[in-house]
């Protein structure tokens, strides 16, 4: 694979972002240029990125925070547009989910989701259009119920938190539960709702559902992949991808 740190953006689509850490644990995100093979841009080559946390949204802008200063922006690796944000005065977790509800826009405005993943708390921010002037960032705790996670002494009950977030007509989709999705609006304040969905047909020999919504061409997908762990290796069994229309759901292709 080609790796360059001299190439000029915006980098053009399809592109992937990754976000990690580096050789030295430094945080890093590389950014993965399919249409020519495989180049690869570390954030030390990014002013918007050297020595900031990172948060990496479904549709493919990046949410920029920095520890010192507080300055924190969206950016988009395709177009290398920034748009400005309401200071973060509170650090959050490097592994917290961050989407978008619509493309940013500051005519429609749109709305800035991060939540934690080891507790049921989560950030918002309205940017533009007329919930804008509700202020910065706002924390908020939400509650899905409580599921056990298992311990050396058994179980223990902890909260069950939003996850990967897909979002389609200002609404963010997220899988709570293997009966579920919870649906996270906004009016201002957020409103989470739930919709019923068919059990999966799993694989003989399943131990683990490893699931999540997924948005393309405006449509929400659940995709499941089935996996199998005998207490030393994990096997992939297979997968499903079920196409999410309102209140009913339809096995996609």
């Amino acid at each position: 694979m080609e790796s360059s740190s001299s190439q000029e953006f915006p980098v053009p689509l399809p592109c992937l972002v990754d976000d990690h850490d580096g050789a030295g644990g430094e945080p890093c995100t590389t950014l993965l240029d399919i249409s020519k093979g495989g180049c690869q841009y570390r954030s030390g080559n990014i002013d918007v990125l050297p020595n900031r946390q990172r948060w990496v949204t479904p549709d493919g802008w990046v949410l920029s925070w920095d520890p010192s200063t507080f300055s924190t922006v969206l950016w988009s690796p395709q177009t290398s547009e920034k748009i400005a944000l309401p200071s973060l005065t509170r650090k959050i977790h490097k592994y917290s989910a961050c989407s978008l509800s619509d493309k940013p826009n500051s005519n429609t405005g749109f709305t800035v989701v991060v939540a934690e993943p080891d507790e049921a708390v989560m950030r918002y921010c309205h940017v533009g259009g007329t919930a804008a002037g509700f202020g910065g960032w706002v924390r908020h705790e939400y509650y899905l119920g409580i599921i056990r996670v298992p311990v050396l002494s058994g179980s223990m009950p902890v909260d069950r938190v939003m996850n990967w977030m897909a979002t389609s007509g200002g609404r963010f989709y997220f899988v709570k539960s293997g009966a579920e999705l919870g649906v996270l609006e906004f009016s201002p304040k957020p409103v989470i709702t739930s919709m019923a969905v068919p059990s999966v047909n799993r694989p003989a020999g399943t131990t683990y559902i490893a699931a999540s919504c997924v948005e393309l061409d405006g449509e929400i997908y659940l995709v499941s992949v089935f996996l199998r762990y005998d207490g030393v290796d994990l096997s992939l069994l297979g997968s499903s991808i079920y196409m999410i229309r309102g209140e009913e759901v339809a096995h996609g292709p």
